[in-house]
């Protein structure tokens, strides 16, 4: 997860809202508000929809928007995705093991496959979402198994 972070976002933050883009157009409204120079702040705390992102070319904007998208996709599954492993594991160390390979992999599959040309309609992508799904639904039947197995013993 923060792999992703730093190789999508946060690779693309730095291009896209550079030194050069933030002083152009931020740099005297910065100055007068906070009595500093702007500094390489990465666009931060802009996080693609603010008044920085405003700025950007439509073709950057959407870049950053899919980046940040691929990002927050991952932080949305990975704790529920976690909780099940870990439950699933006190019963199921090995299978376990394996969904969560599994898990991160599709993951890793969606978030690149998301930010070639074709986007959402790219097959790595959907291979990456329907693994991702698919690893979800069977680590959480897992760790119910497990809860239900513990308390039954």
């Amino acid at each position: 997860m923060i792999l992703i972070g730093f190789l999508l976002p946060g690779r693309i933050r730095s291009k896209v809202f550079n030194k050069d883009f933030l002083q152009a157009h931020f740099g005297e409204e910065h100055r007068q508000s906070l009595g500093t120079e702007i500094d390489k702040t990465f666009g931060y705390p802009d996080m693609g929809h603010g008044r920085y992102s405003d700025k950007l070319s439509y073709k950057d904007w959407v870049y950053f928007g899919k980046a940040q998208r691929a990002h927050y996709n991952f932080l949305e599954a990975w704790g529920p995705q976690t909780l099940f492993i870990i439950i699933g594991a006190l019963k199921y160390p090995l299978f376990s093991a394996i969904l969560g390979f599994v898990a991160i992999l599709g993951r890793l599959l969606y978030s690149v496959g998301y930010m070639l040309q074709a986007g959402s309609s790219n097959p790595i992508r959907s291979i990456g979402a329907v693994t991702g799904d698919i690893v979800l639904l069977i680590s959480f039947i897992l760790s119910c198994i497990a809860c239900i197995s513990a308390y039954s013993n």
